[in-house]
């Protein structure tokens, strides 16, 4: 996964509901190592399908499905098969373990977040999105550290006024 997202011009982060701050921690750490990411999240339909417009070869698609194949955001099969036909590649992170999703992502990660009836948390899946940021950061020859290099002298720039 993380090579993917090197490898990626975009990455497109899309998530609905327990999902949302997933998506948020991830653009931001994403962003900060000079990554281009649109976020996806909690938008409407029509809203999304406008996001997804520019998608191309060489983005990728990162999403989240919890609970099960029947809870996954309605739209999913559509998206990951929007970027199939276009060559983008897809990568989904879900606790169903063993489900099977059409189209099928070209990653899938599985987060055990507990059991239906027990109380079911997002640190196993937040635990995923930092090991791929951190394993981008350290194999991509050190863009990300020039990128968060800039990103401290802007802020001291902002800062200190100019």
């Amino acid at each position: 996964a993380a090579k993917i997202f090197i490898e990626a011009d975009t990455i497109y982060l899309y998530g609905r509901g327990s999902s949302m701050p997933l998506v948020g921690l991830l653009e931001r750490r994403l962003r900060r190592a000079g990554k281009r990411v649109v976020s996806i999240s909690g938008l409407q339909k029509r809203e999304a399908a406008e996001r997804f417009l520019a998608l191309s070869q060489n983005d990728v698609v990162f999403s989240f499905a919890f609970r099960s194949k029947e809870s996954a955001p309605a739209s999913l099969p559509v998206i990951f098969a929007h970027a199939k036909k276009l060559g983008a590649k897809t990568i989904l992170v879900s606790d169903a373990f063993g489900v099977t999703f059409r189209p099928r992502p070209d990653v899938m990660l599985h987060a055990t977040r507990g059991e239906d009836e027990e109380f079911v948390t997002i640190i196993a899946p937040m635990m995923i999105c930092d090991a791929i940021a951190l394993t981008m950061m350290k194999i991509d020859d050190g863009r990300s550290i020039e990128s968060l290099r800039s990103l401290d002298e802007l802020r001291n720039t902002f800062e200190n006024g100019g």
